[in-house]
C-alpha cells in the first residue's frame, strides 16, 4: 500500500493492542503519580471561591487531552500556564479551544536560560501535567536533576 503512494494502518482490538510493546507499556504506567521531591512536605494553599483555586498548574500538554485536562483544572480556579516551544506554537484554531482559562508563553527548554527559567517555574508549580512519553524530558535534564522546592517563581 505505501509503495504505491498509499496511506494504511493496523486495526487491532483491544486485546491485541494490549499484547502490543505500547500496551504493555501503558498498562505498566499508572495514570497518575505523585512524587515527593528531596521529601518536600507538601504545600496547602488557602481555600478559595472554587475548588481549585490558588494551585499553580504547570502545562506541557499538546494535542487533545492534556489541554483539555488543563483547561478543566483552569475553570475550576487554578492559574495554569502554558508552556510550548518557541519552533512549535499552539495552532491558530487548536489556541481558541485549548488554551482558555490558561495563560500561555513560548519557552525554549533546550537553551541554558530555558532550563534556568523551566527550574523556576517547576519550583513553584504545584502539579506539573505533561504528556510525553517517559524519558522524553529527559533530554532537557529533567529526570537528572532534583526540583528545588520552596523557590518563589510566580509567573503572574
Amino acid at each position: 500500500m505505501t509503495a504505491a503512494g498509499g496511506v494504511a494502518a493496523a486495526v487491532r482490538g483491544e486485546a491485541g493492542w494490549r499484547a502490543e510493546p505500547p500496551g504493555r507499556a501503558v498498562a505498566a504506567t499508572p495514570l497518575v503519580e505523585t512524587a515527593s521531591v528531596d521529601g518536600a512536605p507538601p504545600r496547602w494553599r488557602p481555600a478559595g471561591a472554587l475548588p481549585a483555586s490558588g494551585i499553580r498548574v504547570l502545562d506541557l500538554t499538546r494535542v487533545i487531552a492534556g489541554p483539555v485536562a488543563t483547561r478543566y483544572l483552569g475553570a475550576l480556579g487554578a492559574e495554569v500556564l502554558r508552556l510550548d516551544p518557541p519552533d512549535r506554537p499552539e495552532l491558530p484554531m487548536q489556541a481558541y479551544d485549548g488554551l482558555l482559562a490558561k495563560r500561555s508563553a513560548l519557552l525554549d527548554f533546550g537553551a541554558a536560560d530555558g532550563q534556568a527559567r523551566l527550574d523556576e517555574l517547576l519550583s513553584g508549580a504545584d502539579v506539573l501535567v505533561h504528556g510525553y512519553r517517559p524519558h522524553a524530558l529527559d533530554r532537557f535534564g529533567l529526570t537528572r536533576r532534583p526540583w528545588r522546592s520552596g523557590i518563589p517563581a510566580w509567573w503572574w
